[in-house]
């Protein structure tokens, strides 16, 4: 019988990761969060129920049974005493989780820096924006960028399709083609003096038989303010 946190998590991921190893954790977290949106329970309950659904017991739960409670009350009651396990159980799922690829690091950094770029103008794929009016309309604004399919992204594609899933390869590829399009898209609006760009339209296209993709973006430079 498990009965300390570290005991519990230890046995169930164990468990996780032979049934679920393409991301036991990811998986495990999945399950928490819909037994809770089903249930209506804390995630230390539904992690304690997962674990009896799976065959580990926990001390705090089996002191309770044997007092003369029934196994739902005891979890329900363990869950309140031990509701510390919250924190636990995030840092377990955090610390078990796949570490990241260069390339996600790479991704996240050049995503994070898009976004600095991109503060202070409102952009939407709508032709108005809650809570604003347009004050003036400045004109049509684009971004555009042609990526090339290097050999080396289209091996690693090739590769991940043999095996079937996503091809990481090219979506990393693309999102980073789909922000730096958007991110020339707001310079360009901002030389205009916008603040806001609306009705946002994103576009892909197929150039040299597939060796090549231009992904475009196009909407409307304005200058909005709140209402009042």
């Amino acid at each position: 019988m498990s009965s300390g946190f570290d005991d519990v998590f230890n046995s169930l991921f164990d468990i996780y990761s032979r049934k679920y190893p393409h991301n036991p954790s990811g998986t495990l977290n999945f399950h928490m969060n819909k037994l809770c949106a089903e249930k209506g329970v804390s995630r230390v309950e539904a992690f304690i129920r997962i674990a009896y659904q799976n065959g580990i017991k926990v001390g705090e739960v089996e002191k309770l049974v044997s007092s003369g409670k029934s196994l739902d009350e005891a979890i329900r009651i363990a869950s309140s005493n031990l509701s510390w396990w919250d924190k636990l159980i995030d840092e377990g799922l955090r610390v078990a989780a796949p570490p990241k690829s260069p390339e996600e690091l790479e991704l996240e950094e050049f995503l994070k820096s898009c976004e600095a770029k991109m503060r202070g103008i409102l952009l939407s794929t709508t032709p108005t924006i809650p809570g604003y009016r347009i004050v003036e309309v400045l004109g049509p604004v684009y971004g555009l960028t042609i990526r090339s399919r290097g050999f080396g992204g289209r091996l690693a594609a090739s590769l991940e399709a043999l095996i079937g899933g996503e091809l990481t390869a090219l979506t990393h590829e693309f999102e980073k083609a789909r922000a730096e399009a958007l991110l020339r898209l707001v310079d360009k609006a901002r030389r205009l003096g916008a603040n806001a760009v609306i009705g946002l339209d994103f576009e892909t296209s197929d150039l040299f038989a597939g060796i090549a993709i231009a992904f475009s973006v196009y909407g409307t430079a304005v200058k909005v303010e709140r209402e009042k």
